[in-house]
This record gives structure tokens, sequence and C-alpha cells, in this order.
């Protein structure tokens, strides 16, 4: 089931943006790997959907604050964590 909400959150049209809105999400989803933030995916009250990843250029703490504030516990996928490491040759 989660796997199905991540896929039809990535077909969904989102809103390119570059600040942080100053009302409280209805959704917030974050998608960590390795234990770190890698998108946080809002749905504001209006239906408007927002994207923020590391080209938004957001401060991570500020977008984790506002996802936490969300109408709705807020979401987290952790989608792995893969390293690869050097075979000798």
């Amino acid at each position: 089931m989660k796997m199905k909400t991540i896929l039809v959150l990535c077909l969904l049209p989102f809103a390119a943006s570059a600040t942080l809105p100053k009302v409280s999400p209805d959704v917030a989803i974050v998608v960590t790997s390795c234990h770190e933030v890698v998108s946080v995916i809002m749905i504001m009250p209006d239906g408007s959907k927002l994207l923020f990843d590391q080209s938004s250029g957001e401060d991570v703490e500020e977008l984790k604050k506002l996802a936490q504030s969300s109408k709705t516990p807020v979401s987290v996928y952790e989608v792995g964590c893969f390293q690869r490491e050097q075979i000798p040759v």
C-alpha cells in the first residue's frame, strides 16, 4: 500500500517551489535514504502539491518542522541505503 501511495504521488503534477509556505500542510511525506532526507512532499489545504528536494535550496530542519505541523501524522518512507563498494581487480 505504501508503494502505491508513493507511485501515485510521483505521477501527480507538483508545483515547483523554492520558498516555504506560511500555512501548515494537510499531508506531509518525507522520503529518506540512508536515514537522510531526500525529498519532502506536501499537499496544501488549497490542494496544491509541493515537492522539495536538494535543488530547492531550503533548510532541511525548517522543512522537517513544517512537515511535522501537518494536519495528519507525517509519513516517512525509507527508500533504501545503497552503497557500492569497489571491487579489487
